[in-house]
């Protein structure tokens, strides 16, 4: 059983939200730039929707998202929504700080209450919609390791300068 972290800041958590959110430790399957991977699902009745309310946090997250558009989100500065409709999944993985000026080149203080898609950060929109199909399949793990494999294909990586981030 792999092991999970516990959830926060989902606004009226205790009420149930229609929404199932796991958080567990990335375990360095993914270097030291992935502090955790989670992973968010839902399926409402037609019609029906829920606006999830969430507190701000101040981490990087490279998120996997039709719906919202997959990209490299910042941290946000105040409580933010995403309304659920229908059967959705997102995947998200938090980085560590930096993690996405190593990875990805870009400036932390450019995603401070914004984002950058994926295609703008070195992947191609074939692979990223590749990536939004396994997703919305729930096929997470075949997800994660795609992501893994276009890493390490597509992307410079400076090793040594992400293994400092660690530290």
């Amino acid at each position: 059983m792999r092991a999970k972290l516990p959830v926060k800041g989902l606004i009226r958590a205790a009420e149930k939200p229609p929404l199932q959110l796991d958080l567990r430790p990335a375990q360095g399957r993914f270097g030291a730039g992935v502090a955790a991977i989670w992973q968010v699902t839902w399926a409402l009745p037609e019609g029906q929707s829920h606006e999830q309310r969430n507190l701000p946090h101040p981490a990087q997250h490279l998120v996997i998202d039709r719906r919202s558009g997959s990209g490299l989100y910042g941290p946000t500065t105040a409580p933010f929504c995403y309304e659920l409709r229908g059967k959705g999944a997102v995947l998200g993985f938090k980085l560590v700080p930096g993690a996405a000026t190593v990875l990805f080149n870009v400036r932390a203080g450019d995603l401070v209450d914004g984002s950058v898609p994926l295609t703008s950060a070195g992947l191609a929109a074939q692979e990223v919609g590749e990536l939004e199909a396994l997703v919305e399949a729930r096929a997470f793990a075949q997800a994660e390791a795609l992501l893994l494999r276009l890493l390490a294909q597509c992307l410079e990586v400076d090793m040594h300068s992400l293994c400092a981030l660690a530290w």
